[in-house]
């Protein structure tokens, strides 16, 4: 079969596997077939490549025609759950990273003039322990007034005390997933997961693969090599495809125009940390190749996204352009306000059917008739639907 589009989708820290997001997607599609006039979108079964690598076919039927892609995900689900601690040693170390080394490193300094909502979030689960350990100070102290026979035993057991509290006081705010994540970034930051730098060099070989493949085709059928991240994997798709530019310098101005997709991004979290010269560089890399285009959509309303800074950082010469979703506008008010009270159901919308249509449409973006540079092209002539409501940043045209 001849492919317009290839895609490749890298999710972020998140143990669940391909199915899930087979599973997201089929729902998004199925939706967009309910409300779109003249059109269906048929998403094939899940299949599997490789141990981390599985993909589904989409037929995208229309007035402009037929049109078909693969969409592949490149998964790191088995890295995810090595660091999917759920121990009490594994977690304070996270914390210790994180916090300590955060600040060793200037990371909070440096997010803060940028996403403050975002460096809120991440201070939420060291406020959590210092809330609960205040709280157990002072009932210590109120104890050990009212016993102080009991004293000295009193306050041996408030860190223990503190502890178990703590634990199920995180636990229920589910900010667990949290500590997890951010404790990660650290590593991440530092080069300190080799099984990730070795999958990313896999992913990469894998991308360039399937370029060359569409290359050599007779035909040239293939118009676009897209690669989508979402959540952290913007940053582990930003990485890929600087390996893949490196391997394939040639990637957009010969074969398949080269696209890249980030929703909800977090590269910050990483690039921020001043260990973290290698993945800048990477950043520097791919947003230093011309033929690029790189758009990205982040929410106001998704703490855990950096919204009012480009994922790729420093402009270079790749058409780059970053804006909102719109969740409010292209979902119910009831709908909305459900997910807007849960910052991990937020996080996920991107990748979710909505109730509204609107300018941000996940299904059309992946498997619709224009290219992610056409569709840029359009609407940014137009003026209208794709116009960003917080920030507009341009490279090359």
């Amino acid at each position: 079969m001849q492919w317009h589009r290839l895609v490749f989708f890298v999710g972020g820290f998140d143990p669940k596997s391909p199915r899930h997001y087979h599973r997201l997607y089929r729902g998004a599609a199925k939706h967009r077939c309910l409300s779109a006039d003249q059109e269906t979108v048929a998403v094939g079964p899940l299949r599997q490549v490789s141990s981390w690598q599985q993909f589904w076919d989409v037929r995208w039927s229309g007035r402009s025609g037929g049109h078909d892609t693969r969409f592949t995900v490149l998964a790191w689900d088995d890295i995810v759950r090595q660091h999917w601690h759920r121990d009490l040693w594994h977690a304070l170390g996270a914390y210790w990273r994180y916090y300590v080394g955060g600040t060793r490193q200037g990371l909070f300094g440096r997010v803060w003039p940028v996403a403050k909502d975002t460096w809120l979030l991440g201070m939420f689960p060291l406020l959590i322990a210092l809330g609960v350990a205040l709280m157990c100070a002072l009932s210590a102290f109120v104890a050990a007034k009212l016993l102080p026979a009991w004293s000295t035993w009193i306050w041996l057991l408030a860190p223990c005390l503190w502890l178990f509290a703590w634990r199920q006081v995180e636990t229920r705010l589910d900010s667990e997933w949290l500590v997890r994540l951010y404790g990660f970034s650290h590593l991440q930051a530092a080069g300190r997961v080799p099984e990730l730098d070795a999958r990313v060099s896999d992913m990469a070989d894998a991308v360039v693969a399937a370029a060359e493949a569409a290359r050599r085709d007779p035909d040239q059928l293939c118009q676009e090599v897209l690669i989508v991240g979402h959540s952290t994997g913007s940053i582990v798709a930003a990485s890929v495809l600087a390996r893949v530019l490196e391997r394939a310098p040639w990637l957009g101005q010969d074969g398949p125009r080269v696209s890249c997709l980030t929703l909800g991004h977090c590269t910050p979290a990483v690039a921020f940390f001043s260990s973290a010269s290698a993945f800048r560089r990477d950043l520097a890399l791919v947003v230093a190749h011309a033929p690029l285009t790189w758009l990205d959509y982040s929410a106001p309303g998704d703490w855990a996204a950096f919204h009012r800074v480009g994922p790729w950082l420093v402009p270079g010469a790749a058409t780059t352009w970053q804006g909102s979703p719109r969740f409010h506008a292209i979902m119910d008010p009831a709908a909305y306000e459900v997910v807007k009270r849960n910052r991990l159901s937020m996080h996920m919308q991107y990748l979710r059917s909505s109730t509204r249509p609107g300018a941000y449409d996940y299904v059309r973006l992946t498997a619709g008739p224009l290219t992610l540079r056409a569709h840029w092209q359009l609407h940014h002539a137009s003026g209208s639907a794709l116009a960003p409501s917080i920030e507009q940043t341009h490279g090359r045209a």
